[in-house]
């Protein structure tokens, strides 16, 4: 990998999920890719182990597991000397940026406490800078769902990866 001198140190994160999109089991597809300034550093496409009965719940799922990611990959970072000045995490859904930001007990999501405390851990000591990001700029959608050409092209090049189906 090649990182400019002028790269920053910043971890952004966009997550991502097709909710219950599976027709066979209805489990939903996570997705995520995390950029060292702007290099794409580490990205993931997994379906999640469990059906999820909200989109809220399903994205919130994914933030749990991409937050792990991005904190060991500070940490690794970090054994390398090179100190993360900031991680933001991109998500499209407000619901799971509210819950993850609000530590009022939340009696209809019980059964996610456990992703619940994970998140709002890294997110309230303000380690993890969770953002609403408009669906039209989720890049994580490249590994969650079929996209039209020019909008697949946009998110390729932002990956900084080469589409060989673009006529250049």
């Amino acid at each position: 990998m090649f990182f400019p001198a002028q790269n920053s140190l910043n971890l952004t994160t966009f997550a991502n999920v097709d909710w219950a999109n599976c027709v066979d089991i209805r489990r939903s597809t996570s997705g995520f890719c995390v950029f060292l300034g702007n290099n794409l550093l580490s990205w993931s496409s997994k379906k999640q182990p469990t059906v999820s009965k909200s989109s809220t719940e399903a994205k919130y799922h994914a933030l749990s597991s991409v937050t792990s990611e991005i904190v060991w990959l500070s940490k690794l970072l970090l054994y390398f000397e090179v100190d993360v000045l900031s991680m933001m995490l991109f998500c499209d859904n407000k619901s799971a940026i509210s819950l993850a930001s609000n530590p009022a007990h939340h009696e209809r999501s019980k059964h996610i406490e456990t992703d619940q405390h994970f998140i709002q851990e890294y997110v309230q000591s303000k380690v993890v800078k969770l953002v609403h990001v408009k669906s039209q700029h989720q890049v994580a959608d490249v590994f969650t769902k079929t996209l039209p050409g020019p909008i697949f092209g946009k998110f390729i090049a932002k990956l900084g990866m080469i589409n060989i189906y673009s006529p250049t």
